[in-house]
């Protein structure tokens, strides 16, 4: 079923993992699309070695930005990006994939099976994760509370300012609602994800503190190596 999937990664300064997230998509997705927003470490450099030695698979990359807007006040712009990957996007599916997360094998395999026979009317399907805060703890993300990871690229699109945007389906003014809207499926398997680990959220979120606890069991590095192959 990877035919049917592209993958979307958007990145800025995200050297300490970008190469195992593109490894982790190697015969996963038709297509790796990435795009770079500014980076100002070797971000560019690990993706363009990379591109190089895997020249044989179908990987587009391109730079744009920077971007003004901050997290806090959002990014309008990285939701005008987001759109067009979707509108460039040739498969059914958009895989939404950061720099800084990794999906099990067992998560693709469920996805896989799901695809085929996902019915028609569905729009979008989400997926809980692991956060990791810092070496030492996680936050573990509810299943009633998953991200918004795949869509159809050719009838959804993004309203709204990053990290705020809402799905919507083309022509509709209410947005797909992943808590209550039949069109939103779930998967169960749950994703890695290091993004604090960067230091770009270094405080947890008051509604996710309830579900923080100590992580026991390896290195988040040495999970991130396995996956990525």
């Amino acid at each position: 079923m990877k035919n049917n999937l592209t993958s979307h990664t958007i990145v800025k300064n995200g050297e300490m993992f970008i190469e195992q997230v593109l490894k982790s998509l190697l015969g996963k997705v038709k297509e790796i699309k990435i795009v770079d927003t500014g980076s100002t470490d070797k971000t560019v450099d690990i993706i363009n070695s990379f591109i190089n030695h895997y020249h044989a698979a179908k990987i587009s990359f391109k730079q744009v930005g920077p971007f003004k807007g901050e997290w806090k006040t959002g990014i309008p712009e990285l939701t005008k990006l987001r759109n067009e990957m979707l509108s460039e996007t040739k498969t059914e599916w958009a895989v939404i994939i950061d720099d800084d997360e990794v999906w099990p094998a067992e998560l693709w395999e469920e996805l896989y099976e799901l695809l085929k026979i996902i019915p028609k009317h569905t729009k979008a399907i989400t997926m809980p994760f692991y956060d990791f805060v810092d070496l030492h703890t996680i936050v573990v993300t509810p299943i009633q509370s998953p991200a918004n990871r795949i869509v159809r690229a050719s009838k959804v699109e993004y309203r709204g300012d990053w990290p705020n945007e809402m799905w919507y389906v083309k022509n509709e003014k209410e947005w797909l609602n992943k808590f209550v809207d039949k069109r939103v499926l779930h998967l169960k398997t749950l994703y890695y994800h290091y993004g604090r680990l960067k230091g770009k959220n270094n405080v947890v979120r008051p509604e996710e503190k309830v579900n923080t606890v100590p992580f026991i069991g390896e290195h988040p590095r040495v999970i991130m190596e396995r996956f990525a192959y």
